[in-house]
């Protein structure tokens, strides 16, 4: 999950373009081809204007998973990037630079029951 946190900017109604880029080898990243996610969201309520959007980035197996590059590489990197309309303009956020570690030893973390 991602916060895009409330700010002046987000106001009930609007929709906001969310991108998501994964990556292994968080200290030196290579993005993963297919692991990517962009989707609007919206129309924001009112109680989302005020306490932020949280956005789901998944399925896990397809956009999570892959930034793990195996026992010796365990940390890799999420990007996510939203964009919304000010004054009739697109404005977008940086980048978040987001540790993604997947580890159980010599392998990643059994999420599959997770909800």
């Amino acid at each position: 999950h991602y916060l895009i946190p409330p700010s002046d900017y987000l106001k009930s109604g609007m929709t906001i373009d969310v991108e998501w880029k994964a990556y292994t080898t968080y200290g030196n990243p290579v993005l993963v081809p297919g692991a990517g996610l962009s989707e609007t969201l919206g129309p924001i309520s009112d109680v989302e204007a005020a306490n932020g959007v949280m956005w789901f980035v998944g399925p896990y197996d397809t956009k999570i998973l892959p930034t793990w590059a195996g026992p010796t590489d365990q940390e890799g990197k999420g990007e996510v990037t939203y964009t919304l309309s000010v004054n009739g303009k697109d404005e977008t956020s940086a980048a978040s630079d987001t540790g993604v570690v997947l580890s159980a030893g010599g392998g990643t973390c059994d999420l599959s029951t997770v909800p």
